[in-house]
């Protein structure tokens, strides 16, 4: 099926096909003390090698644009080390894919001296004037059960997760296809595949990303 036609609306819809062979097109992040993923660019896709480590990767938009939905094609080569949890969703993760989302607030002067390095980067991903929402991050579970299930960041009001699609051990590649609830504007994608706090190892190979927009 054609991808724009699960999106069919009254209103005017394009892709927007991300660059993933282009390592001047994204921003490799690092948390403090924690070590960083391994990531290479090719034409097969973006590929992250997670030993014990995490770090996001950003890739900015040029302005907000109005997203409806998502495709991503992901191949992974390996697990989290520890049993998946009932019903939960995990520190870690196989591959989450995160939505900058347009919003009101900013990070004033006073502000900026407490936040953390990665909440200023975030925050500098709006454009110049505008403010930001949060993060909405959509995962891969790991069992069938946790399909569906959504929770706000415990340490955080700048994120919020829901698991889309599930990662079978049997089978290295995951399709996923979402449409979002509502449109959103949105300012850049956050790229999040992290082991470090099961102590995993693992690939994870992203062949596609293309955004459904609203024109």
């Amino acid at each position: 099926m054609n991808l724009k036609n699960i999106f069919a609306s009254s209103i005017m819809l394009a892709t927007m096909v991300i660059p993933l062979d282009k390592k001047e097109a994204w921003t490799e992040l690092a948390f403090k003390n924690i070590p960083t993923n391994t990531v290479t660019y090719s034409t097969a896709g973006l590929k992250v090698t997670v030993k014990d480590s995490a770090s996001p990767l950003v890739y900015k938009l040029d302005k907000f644009y109005k997203v409806s939905g998502f495709e991503v094609n992901l191949k992974i080569d390996g697990d989290l080390k520890n049993d998946p949890p009932e019903k939960k969703i995990e520190e870690d993760s196989l591959f989450r894919l995160g939505l900058v989302v347009e919003g009101k607030q900013k990070l004033s002067a006073i502000k900026k001296l407490f936040a953390p390095d990665w909440v200023k980067k975030l925050f500098a991903l709006a454009p110049e004037g505008a403010g930001l929402e949060k993060i909405y991050f959509y995962n891969v579970g790991r069992t069938p059960d946790s399909l569906g299930i959504k929770r706000d960041h415990p340490k955080t009001d700048l994120m919020s997760e829901e698991i889309v699609a599930v990662h079978k051990k049997s089978e290295s590649e995951v399709k996923i296809i979402y449409q979002l609830p509502n449109p959103v504007n949105i300012a850049a994608l956050w790229l999040s595949i992290d082991g470090d706090d099961s102590k995993s190892s693992f690939t994870t190979q992203v062949e596609k990303i293309t955004l459904i927009t609203a024109e």
